[in-house]
């Protein structure tokens, strides 16, 4: 079973595109603290799709807290190994405190 599930802050705006068929896509960075020890810190790409991809796109924003769940995937190009999460569900969490948008 591949269940990820992750808790940190976007390290980048979400960027939406849409693939040649008109399937939309996101993708964000998120990164993650680790509990114990909190001068080190873990970055995941993320990407999302469908109407997930709109919603994350439409409402988060770089430094926002959120859950992501979903499941992982490691490709290899050129001697390196890329770790993506693949988000099936994302939930959102407290903006930063910089942000001119109001609480929900």
């Amino acid at each position: 079973m591949n269940v990820f599930v992750i808790s940190g802050r976007l390290t980048r705006e979400p960027e939406l595109k849409y693939s040649q068929s008109g399937k939309a896509f996101s993708r964000f960075g998120i990164a993650v603290t680790r509990p114990f020890n909190r001068e080190e810190t873990d970055f995941f790409d993320v990407t999302c799709f469908g109407r997930l991809a709109e919603t994350v796109a439409e409402h988060l924003i770089k430094g926002q807290q959120a859950i992501v769940s979903g499941r992982v995937e490691i490709n290899q190009r050129e001697d390196k190994r890329y770790t993506n999460v693949i988000a099936e569900n994302v939930e959102f969490g407290q903006k930063p405190r910089d942000s001119e948008e109001p609480p929900f």
